[in-house]
């Protein structure tokens, strides 16, 4: 008897703490969030509210319910703010109200803790000044910014999701990957980096706002690596003809003298040869002095012989610019580790130094037919 008494007295208890345990009304949890997002606007349930609200799709619906919200501030995050007195005396213990149980009334699985987003944001931006760290500005030791801490937390991961600091971000996207905060696929998510070879399209390319968006976006940007590639050799082949012409120049100056060999040569007909030697002086001097082997030595002046190899210097150092710059551009388009963008640069360089290696060779053929040409008209005139 004794038995059947206790039994019951337990069962009244419960049953006398179930009927204390009243749904919460719409009313109260509206005002509840309400202040509570006016207090700290920055918690990641606050962020859940505004984002239901602006962009209902980017959330599952069952967690953009009115309690549902409530939950993700009162049940793990801010359980102690007295906002959140109502919400513990209702699902404190979640088997008293069916209204603390359910899909639509539950907060979001492994949802950051305000304090843990604030303390990742934090430390993500100590060790690099990554694209988004100017959303925030937080303290030392500090558990709380006035700023979209979820946000800014998720926009940081989703350029770099191999930092250690994004192991609660992860572990929120695993769970429910359709959150809008976990996804990457529009033009305002940040761009993922990535320091190995990979494919894609989204990529930052030399500048911060050439990102490709879409295919033919991509395409254009593979177009001009290819031509990156055939201006960098371009160049070279230009620069190498042109020193050689410089160096052919020098070739006929004696700098320390300031004496410059030059070459007359008549190119109308051998009859105008012959004409002009029949018409050299026949006195002695004159045929020791111009011999089949000497050219005509002319004195020019020095200042401007210094003043064509400053010249000289100068288009050889702004050569020398051009070319690094080219380079290095190479450089960091290969550095996005994009293999479309990698093999569009190799591509160029082939391409380019096929061509134009080949007409830097018919150059350099013309160049020296013109100076057979010219030693056989200096033996014919001379």
């Amino acid at each position: 008897m004794l038995k059947s008494t206790t039994q019951l007295l337990l069962a009244l208890a419960s049953l006398s703490t179930t009927t204390i345990a009243q749904p919460l009304p719409n009313a109260n949890i509206t005002a509840s969030l309400d202040s509570l997002c006016s207090q700290m606007p920055g918690m990641p349930g606050c962020t859940l509210r505004t984002t239901c609200s602006s962009s209902p799709s980017s959330i599952p619906q069952e967690y953009c319910t009115s309690f549902s919200l409530l939950a993700d501030i009162c049940a793990a995050d801010m359980p102690n703010m007295s906002d959140c007195l109502s919400y513990q005396s209702v699902c404190k213990n979640s088997t008293t109200s069916s209204q603390c149980t359910g899909p639509s009334l539950s907060p979001i699985p492994s949802l950051p803790s305000t304090a843990q987003t604030t303390r990742q944001i934090s430390s993500i931006c100590t060790e690099m000044d990554m694209d988004g760290c100017d959303r925030c500005t937080i303290r030392p030791n500090a558990t709380y910014a006035e700023c979209d801490l979820l946000g800014t937390y998720s926009h940081l991961c989703k350029a770099m999701p191999g930092m250690r600091q994004c192991a609660e971000w992860k572990q929120l996207c695993s769970i429910t990957p359709s959150l809008s905060f976990c996804s990457i696929n529009s033009a305002s998510d940040p761009v993922e980096m990535r320091m190995y070879f990979h494919t894609g399209i989204r990529d930052y390319i030399l500048f911060f706002s050439w990102v490709p968006q879409n295919t033919a976006q991509y395409i254009g940007a593979v177009i001009g690596s290819i031509l990156l590639g055939i201006v960098y050799e371009a160049f070279q082949v230009a620069n190498l003809t042109l020193q050689r012409r410089r160096e052919k120049v020098l070739i006929t100056s004696d700098p320390a003298t300031g004496i410059s060999q030059t070459i007359s040569v008549s190119s109308t007909s051998a009859v105008g040869k012959r004409s002009s030697r029949s018409s050299l002086p026949t006195t002695s001097s004159s045929s020791e002095n111009l011999t089949p082997s000497q050219p005509t030595i002319t004195p020019v002046n020095p200042a401007k012989s210094n003043s064509y190899h400053l010249i000289s210097a100068l288009i050889r150092g702004l050569s020398r610019i051009i070319s690094a710059t080219l380079a290095y551009l190479m450089m960091l388009v290969v550095m996005t580790y994009n293999v479309g963008l990698c093999i569009a640069i190799v591509v160029g360089l082939g391409i380019g130094s096929a061509v134009c290696g080949e007409v830097g060779r018919i150059l350099a053929e013309r160049d020296m037919v013109k100076e057979k040409v010219e030693e056989s008209d200096l033996a014919l005139c001379c």
